[in-house]
C-alpha cells in the first residue's frame, strides 16, 4: 500500500485533486494563441483588463475564465471566440533534466562556470605589512589628533 493511498483513506478523499481536462485544454489553447500573437502574460492581462495571476491560472488549467473575460481575451488576441474551442497543437515534450548549454561558436566550448561562494583572499605577498601601513598613517611619524564625540579631529587652533 502506497503512502498516497493511506493518506487518501485518512483524509477521506483524494489527497491531490486532478485538474479538469477541459480547463487544461482551454489553458493550453490560450497559451498557444498568446504565444502566436507574440504577447507576454503581462501584456495579455493588460489588454484584456485582468490580472496576470488570472492569466496564469487560466493557462495552467486551475480556473476557467467567465464569459466576459473570454470576450476580452478574444478581442485582445484578435481572434473569434470559437478559436478557444479548437484543440491545441501538440507540443514536443521537454524531457527530463536541464537543457543543454549553448556552445560558443568561436572556440567550440561552453562558457566556464562562474566561481561560487566568497572570493578568496589575495596572496600574502600583495597584502600590506604592519610597518608599511604605519608609515602611511601619519606623515613623518607624527601622531594623529584624537577625535571628539562627533568623530571630528581635535587639532591646534580649533575650539
Amino acid at each position: 500500500m502506497s503512502i498516497f493511498s493511506v493518506f487518501s483513506q485518512i483524509s477521506g478523499g483524494d489527497a491531490v485533486a486532478a485538474k479538469d481536462p477541459k480547463k487544461v485544454q482551454l489553458g493550453n489553447r490560450l497559451r498557444e494563441l498568446r504565444e502566436g500573437a507574440e504577447l507576454s502574460r503581462e501584456q495579455l492581462a493588460e489588454l484584456a483588463g485582468v490580472s496576470v495571476r488570472a492569466v496564469v491560472q487560466w493557462e495552467l488549467g486551475e480556473r476557467e475564465p467567465g464569459w466576459f473575460n473570454m470576450l476580452a481575451l478574444a478581442e485582445a488576441l484578435g481572434v473569434d471566440c470559437t478559436a478557444f474551442t479548437q484543440a491545441p497543437a501538440e507540443r514536443p515534450s521537454a524531457g527530463p533534466g536541464r537543457p543543454h548549454k549553448d556552445i560558443d561558436e568561436d572556440n567550440g566550448q561552453a562558457e566556464p562556470k562562474r566561481p561560487r561562494g566568497r572570493p578568496r583572499k589575495a596572496p600574502a605577498a600583495t597584502q600590506e605589512t604592519p610597518a608599511a601601513s604605519k608609515a602611511t598613517s601619519a606623515p613623518s611619524g607624527q601622531k594623529r589628533a584624537p577625535r571628539d564625540k562627533r568623530g571630528e579631529r581635535k587639532g591646534k587652533g580649533e575650539s
